[in-house]
């Protein structure tokens, strides 16, 4: 199912937002900010080569409602929803955003990227696998 279609599903949901992100994250004073930033980053790098290598096109979203329920990052294949990436800075737990957009998204997974170090675990949040991996090593893997 198209994004445009799938975001018609979503109660109360924001089409068309905006983020800004720079591409020196360091220059971000706020913490959580600028680890988000530095994980977006990373993850517009990815979409960049599986589209450039060929795999499809691949594009990278925000995704926000109006009751402020977000994934910070949803990564769509060909304009359909492919991996959402939340990012969180000092919590270890699944978000609650999870079980609000996840059965909308109909994504069989996601990724929640951790800044807390040593972490990597499957969790289930309403059937839905999410890998919940600290920062380090997801860098790792998606370098790979």
């Amino acid at each position: 199912m198209k994004l445009n279609l799938i975001l018609k599903t979503i109660k109360r949901s924001i089409k068309k937002e905006g983020k800004l992100f720079l591409w020196d994250w360091s220059e971000i004073e706020n913490a959580g900010a600028r680890f988000e930033n530095l994980v977006a980053s990373h993850l517009l790098k990815y979409c960049h080569f599986l589209s450039d290598s060929g795999q499809g096109n691949f594009d990278l979203h925000y995704l926000r409602t109006k009751e402020k329920k977000e994934i910070d990052f949803l990564i769509t294949h060909n304009g359909i929803p492919w991996l959402p990436v939340e990012v969180k800075c000092n919590e270890t737990s699944p978000s609650p955003s999870w079980s609000k957009l996840m059965p909308a998204l109909k994504c069989k997974q996601g990724i929640q990227v951790l800044q807390t170090s040593g972490i990597y675990q499957s969790v289930f949040v309403n059937e839905t696998n999410i890998l919940m991996i600290s920062a380090d090593a997801f860098c790792l893997f998606w370098h790979k």
